[in-house]
């Protein structure tokens, strides 16, 4: 079987199903499902899955919600709320009333 002419490598190859996000993962990533609600499986198959697409960015937040799911007594924000507010205010062309 020969090349077909005119169209690129990526427009012949075959998906990769088992490496795309599934609907409730891509809700799992988006936080549009509760944490209470997600297995810890499941987060596993999302680190798993993103590390196979090269997602670090999914990858990292999959990790951090497994991290908080497995240990959830042991697990400690990266930012305290007035380093978070430092930074959100720098985002923000105006005053942010914290109050």
């Amino acid at each position: 079987m020969g090349r077909r002419k005119g169209l690129a490598i990526f427009d012949r190859a075959i998906a990769r199903l088992d490496i795309d996000y599934t609907e409730r993962q891509l809700k799992i990533l988006c936080d549009e499902v509760p944490l209470d609600d997600v297995a810890t499986k499941e987060l596993a198959a999302i680190k798993k899955k993103a590390e196979a697409r090269m997602d670090t960015y999914n990858y990292e937040i999959a990790a951090l919600m497994y991290e908080v799911k497995k240990n959830p007594y042991q697990y400690k924000p990266n930012l305290t709320v007035d380093e978070a507010k430092a930074i959100l205010q720098t985002l923000t062309p105006w005053k942010i009333d914290w109050t």
